[in-house]
């Protein structure tokens, strides 16, 4: 490390994607964790095509979530937009899969796309969108002693 230049722990938490994954465990006895997505204000072109950061506009993106279980069967999804600079936080429980019975593990992808409109859940309504950083928390048992560890969402491929 060079002098005068601060070290910081690193996340896998990267803007400059559309399409991210990560899993959720610990929703023991009813229990739930939180979904966080923070927009960096890179946005998109207003074209629909992946903005650069040199011609990014700072505008609202819509996160698409979609959960499945650790089967990967299908079990819900959302449309949320989220304007530059915000804070959006959803339950793993209520907002994707609504009233469907999930067990202690999920596995959540997100997609994010050109807002400001949303459209229908499952059906995104723009061209993909960078700016979006997102984290999941899960509850980790160790014997009888819980805690909540939070984690970044990695890059994943479409499929």
């Amino acid at each position: 490390m060079r002098a005068g230049i601060p070290a910081f722990a690193q996340t896998n938490a990267r803007s400059d994607v559309f399409f991210q994954i990560n899993y959720v465990n610990g929703l023991y006895a009813n229990g739930d964790a939180a979904l966080n997505f923070v927009n960096d204000g890179a946005g998109a072109a207003s074209d629909g095509a992946i903005a650069s950061s040199s011609s990014a506009s700072s505008s609202t993106i819509c996160v698409n979530v979609y959960e499945f279980d650790p089967a990967g069967a299908f079990l819900g999804c959302c449309a949320c937009p989220l304007a530059p600079n915000a804070l959006l936080t959803l339950s793993v429980r209520t907002d994707p899969a609504p009233g469907v019975a999930l067990g202690n593990s999920v596995v959540v992808k997100v997609l994010s796309t050109v807002g400001p409109w949303c459209g229908t859940p499952g059906e995104p309504s723009g061209g993909p969108a960078i700016g979006l950083l997102a984290w999941a928390t899960s509850l980790k048992k160790v014997g009888t002693a819980s805690s909540v560890v939070e984690s970044a969402f990695r890059n994943g491929t479409v499929s």
